[in-house]
């Protein structure tokens, strides 16, 4: 299963991606343990030396050095000696030493796993993704994810499911639960993650676009995820916008919202800015007012998703947006209902053969008026009256 190479190989670490076959206890990394794919990078690159390729001796004392996880230098080591512990367990190295004991300074000597083995090689599948094979992880790709053990685990996923040089290269698309799964974390932890890996550059999320099915109804593709080179990540540095946003995700992000806006089926939604693109355009009360009202599926997803957006960036905003809404609706509503009313009261007083003039409209809609203030003032004065006879009865009573 271990074998040293004859000759010297590439500058790359070569990364199994069983470590993210989630229903394989056996070599699966789990979240915990996720600083082990940055020790197995410092592993790989230390076994490529002249003398003994593909192995190497060390100590915890050495590597702990190298990899900084914990404040203390002594929970550090501890650390260090887990995280081999856990990748010898799981096959991807293999620890030999002379001492009895397997302490912090003990001499070890380190196989890294050879990639062309069965273990590496042969698919196993977790639900319906199958694992397999190694991803090359560059030197560049370590420093770009700047000591953030979880940056690097999907940064690699994110490469190897680019298939590069094969004949669906950029086609395959990573969903949230299969971000969930074989990164070992929660829904809410795995959106937090992408957006972060999008915003540091990292990886970019080109978001899937509408489409409808079969019975006409709009959908939504899943996202795809590309690697971004360090070249381009440096260019996107140097042109942002006033507001430090990256100019192309500003474009995309246009795009992506033009597209949406094609299946609006709701005609009042094109007099708002529900899907004006422009951050620094907020949402009023007739924005929100439509949302909430809205029956067009297409408006619903695009809106529910920048108010998600919005809401992460500053809690509450959503709900103030909201209540916003629910403030023009309930005069939208009973400006509707006075309306009604008045219709009727004018429907009420038409002549059978022709529509009384104005001006008798207007004496007798008084006149109804001062009726329904006399019965009114009538039905108080008669509680009122209620009212201080039985006062006057309860204190004769006493």
């Amino acid at each position: 299963m271990y074998k040293k190479p004859e000759t010297k190989q590439e500058k790359y670490v070569g990364f199994p991606m069983k470590m993210n076959a989630y229903a394989h206890e056996s070599l699966f990394i789990e979240k915990k343990d996720e600083y082990a794919f940055f020790l197995y990078f410092i592993l790989g690159k230390m076994s490529q030396n002249y003398w003994a390729w593909g192995n190497f001796e060390t100590t915890v004392i050495t590597l702990s050095k190298q990899l900084p996880i914990k404040n203390k230098e002594t929970e550090n080591r501890k650390e260090i000696r887990r995280l081999l512990a856990v990748l010898n367990g799981r096959g991807w190295i293999k620890i030999t030493f002379d001492d009895d004991s397997f302490e912090y300074d003990t001499l070890l000597t380190i196989y890294m796993v050879d990639l062309e083995s069965p273990l590496v090689m042969d698919s196993v599948s977790s639900d319906n993704y199958k694992h397999l094979g190694y991803q090359k992880v560059t030197q560049e790709m370590f420093d770009a994810c700047k000591g953030d053990p979880r940056h690097f685990r999907a940064m690699i996923y994110a490469e190897w499911r680019m298939f590069r040089s094969k004949e669906n290269e950029g086609t395959y698309r990573i969903s949230l639960g299969e971000w969930e799964k074989t990164m070992n974390i929660s829904h809410a932890t795995a959106v937090k993650l992408i957006k972060e890996l999008d915003e540091l550059n990292i990886v970019d999320k080109k978001r899937g676009l509408m489409y409808q099915d079969v019975s006409g109804k709009p959908k939504l593709e899943t996202n795809q995820y590309f690697v971004v080179s360090e070249e381009e990540r440096q260019k996107r540095e140097e042109n942002t916008d006033a507001n430090g946003e990256p100019m192309a995700k500003e474009v995309n992000r246009y795009l992506s919202t033009a597209e949406a806006n094609e299946y609006v089926t709701d005609e009042r939604v094109k007099e708002t800015n529900l899907f004006n693109p422009d951050r620094s355009v907020w949402l009023n009360a007739y924005d929100m007012y439509v949302f909430l009202t809205t029956k067009c599926e297409a408006t619903l997803a695009h809106v529910n998703k920048r108010l998600d957006e919005m809401d992460k960036s500053r809690a509450g905003t959503r709900k103030r947006l909201e209540e916003l809404g629910y403030k023009e609706k309930t005069k939208r509503d009973n400006e509707t209902s006075a309306k009604i009313a008045v219709e009727e009261m004018s429907n009420y007083y038409v002549d059978s053969e022709n529509t009384i003039s104005e001006q008798d409209y207007a004496a007798r809609y008084a006149r109804s008026k001062a009726n329904r203030e006399a019965k009114a003032a009538e039905v108080k004065k008669k509680e009122q009256d209620e009212l201080r006879l039985s006062l006057i009865n309860e204190e004769i009573a006493s």
